[in-house]
């Protein structure tokens, strides 16, 4: 039952590094949909997205590209509570990552141990990890509204500005909608943050689990 509780364990700690990870990586955290341009912009941590559909009332041409600079517009660093996202969310995955290494390392010398390796410590620290996670996401979601502005010169698109984006807007007063989306992105790191609780609380039920097979024997 023990040797259960520790493959669940590493299973959980990996499974939260891997989303976390992913959610780290990826490029949509959100996405502005301004229905006036038919434009989707979208942001990760280290790259915005465009994607110009064409056929719009704007009559924009088509244009798709992902670049970091996006989030740099005009060279300038993103507002700080961006960069503090980045941070919180490359500690979790940092966090979860040795979190793997301490949990395959509790397994390998178990039996070496007059009363087996304690792995309430090892799914702490993944525990922690989900907490970064947490905070980082709470951030983002405060601030979701925020958003890159971008220019069309050239034939190409260019980043402007951060802003917050509006709802709506007016062109030769007609209304048209900007639609604004947390995206999956966002949503897996959630899924991060709570598999980093269940790591922690099936690290401890494989103690109490071991703690009870000793004092039967």
């Amino acid at each position: 039952m023990v040797r259960c509780f520790h493959a669940v364990v590493l299973v959980c700690s990996i499974a939260t590094f891997a989303t976390l990870a992913i959610s780290t990586g990826s490029t949509n955290w959100k996405e502005d949909l301004d229905i006036y341009k038919n434009m989707h912009k979208y942001i990760g941590l280290w790259r915005a997205c465009i994607n110009v559909k064409g056929d719009s009332v704007s009559e924009l041409p088509p244009y798709q590209e992902c670049d970091r600079d996006f989030l740099r517009p005009r060279l300038q660093e993103p507002p700080g509570w961006f960069n503090a996202v980045r941070v919180l969310m490359l500690m979790s995955c940092i966090g979860s990552g040795f979190g793997i290494f301490l949990v395959v390392t509790a397994i390998v010398t178990d039996k070496a141990k007059k009363t087996g390796s304690r792995m309430w410590i090892c799914g702490l620290l993944v525990l922690l990890s989900g907490v970064l996670a947490i905070a980082a996401l709470a951030i983002f979601s405060q601030h979701f509204e925020w958003s890159v502005e971008y220019a069309h010169t050239a034939g190409r698109y260019y980043a402007t500005h951060w802003h917050k984006q509006p709802d709506h807007s007016m062109v030769d007063g007609v209304f048209f909608k900007i639609e604004i989306w947390l995206r999956w992105s966002f949503a897996v790191g959630w899924a991060g943050a709570a598999m980093s609780v269940f790591t922690f609380i099936t690290a401890v039920l494989s103690d109490l689990t071991r703690g009870v097979t000793i004092l039967k024997y």
